[in-house]
């Protein structure tokens, strides 16, 4: 799901660099980018049980911290390129960015049910 809304937020921003109205912008970014974000915040916040049985508190914590920093962090960012690169420069720009979340989101090791399915399916050398 993490991988899903990578690309949908990045669409979002590439379709939103070929836009020339405004309701195009409010289809990109009001509901493709929405529904690519929202479905990487609830399986971020599951990973955290699944991964981290000690001081999950504590993982819990950096997750929303650096959800927090993003949001202190990227406006100046996005004021920055706006006025280098302009608009639709800035929405390309944005769009790579984002796909560093499924580049990221590939690190991540499978679920239980993933390992189990693939450790089924090994053939050890030697068996006939």
């Amino acid at each position: 799901m993490i991988i899903i809304g990578g690309f949908l937020g990045s669409i979002a921003y590439f379709i939103g660099f070929f836009a020339d109205r405004i309701e195009i912008l409010i289809f990109t970014h009001g509901l493709l980018y929405v529904i690519g974000f929202a479905t990487i915040d609830g399986p971020t916040f599951y990973l955290i049980v699944q991964y981290f049985d000690r001081r999950r508190e504590l993982a819990n914590s950096v997750l929303v911290l650096s959800e927090s920093f993003g949001r202190l962090v990227l406006p100046p960012l996005y004021r920055y390129l706006l006025d280098v690169y302009g608009l639709r420069g800035t929405m390309l720009i944005v769009s790579g960015l984002m796909l560093n979340v499924v580049a990221l989101a590939g690190l991540l090791k499978p679920s239980s049910f993933f390992r189990t399915f693939s450790e089924s399916n090994v053939v050890q050398i030697g068996e006939t």
